[in-house]
């Protein structure tokens, strides 16, 4: 994917990383976005010190992911209610976020 995201015409430096060790600088961003990857990521602890580390002073981190409640809700598992608990394991328990957010350095934290 990052081959062909590099052989289009944009004016985008398109970088190799993982979420748990981040090949940034130390403050060199202002906002830093996640959505959809909590689930995927081996070491969560890691990946929130990473955004807090290539954060400047006073930037922003937001991180989306699913609820236990909206991933019980999705209409596949009618059919397949087997990979429920399975699914549900895969990502963060509730609270989980809240405490690592802040273990990690992140103040005025909101849940929304």
């Amino acid at each position: 994917m990052l081959d062909v995201a590099r052989r289009k015409n944009t004016p985008v430096a398109w970088v190799q990383g993982s979420a748990e060790c981040l090949p940034f600088a130390n403050g060199s961003y202002d906002f830093v976005y996640s959505v959809d990857i909590l689930h995927h990521v081996q070491d969560r602890g890691a990946f929130f010190r990473e955004a807090f580390r290539v954060l400047a002073g006073g930037g922003w981190f937001v991180t989306a992911t699913d609820s236990e409640r909206t991933i019980r809700q999705r209409a596949l598992f009618r059919y397949f209610p087997e990979a429920i608990e399975p699914e549900v394991a895969r990502y963060p328990q509730s609270g989980e976020i809240p405490q690592l957010l802040s273990s990690t350095g992140f103040r005025e934290l909101q849940d929304e």
